[in-house]
């Protein structure tokens, strides 16, 4: 029975692979550009309370770049194909400074500086369908997916050793506890635009909308590899 089972898949993979040869798996992209994401930073914040200070997460503008491949895995039609990639992405939130007053007596203090580090890299695997306006000389195609990200995000403190050393006030974030890692794996749902630009090089944008790390990106795709079609 095992036998005949893989005989069978044998013949269905053979008929799929004969009837689809020049649809399936046809071009590989190379793909580069920057990202604009709107993460959700650690950051410290004076409370209306003098020398009280409070650790929030505001929403900021970050910029990135990246890198990725794409296929061209299944033509479906002339107008109409399925191309699954990978991305990595690199968001460049960088290095936060807090200034931070530090009590020395009743009528004096003095300015302290902390810094907040942020790594924070998106490396994510899409699948989606692009289709081409059916437009004489068009050069357009829309595109919807959705993708499965790995999003590392760590922030670190690193604050003044003497921050609490009046007393006066306890700090946000102690030295022996001073990494917040929120890494997760997040799903995008992606929509997409794409242009032809010159031969074998597309302009494309993305929206990729998920959970605490919406994102919009410019790619410039490039083909690096196309199978060439048999002879008849």
């Amino acid at each position: 029975m095992k036998k005949f089972t893989v005989l069978l898949l044998l013949m269905v993979f053979a008929f799929v692979s004969e009837s689809f040869s020049q649809s399936f798996f046809s071009e590989i992209w190379g793909n580069a550009g920057f990202a604009l994401s709107n993460p959700k930073l650690y950051t410290i914040d004076k409370a209306e309370e003098e020398f009280f200070y409070d650790l929030n997460q505001n929403s900021e503008g970050v910029f990135g770049l990246f890198l990725g491949l794409k296929a061209n895995l299944l033509a479906i039609n002339e107008n109409f194909y399925f191309g699954p990639s990978i991305y990595i992405n690199k968001l460049l939130p960088g290095t936060a400074l807090i200034y931070i007053d530090d009590p020395i007596s009743e009528d004096e203090y003095r300015i302290l500086t902390n810094e907040i580090k942020y790594n924070l890299t998106d490396l994510s695997v899409n699948g989606d369908f692009y289709y081409k306006i059916p437009k004489k000389g068009s050069a357009l195609f829309s595109g919807a997916g959705a993708g499965i990200h790995n999003v590392t995000f760590k922030t670190t403190f690193d604050l003044a050793d003497n921050w609490d050393r009046a007393g006066d006030f306890e700090p946000p974030i102690t030295q022996e506890d001073n990494v917040i890692d929120d890494s997760e794996t997040k799903v995008a749902l992606n929509l997409i635009a794409k242009v032809n630009l010159i031969q074998n090089l597309f302009l494309e944008g993305r929206f990729e909308f998920m959970d605490g790390l919406n994102q919009f990106r410019i790619i410039g795709t490039y083909k690096l590899w196309e199978r060439k079609k048999f002879e008849e």
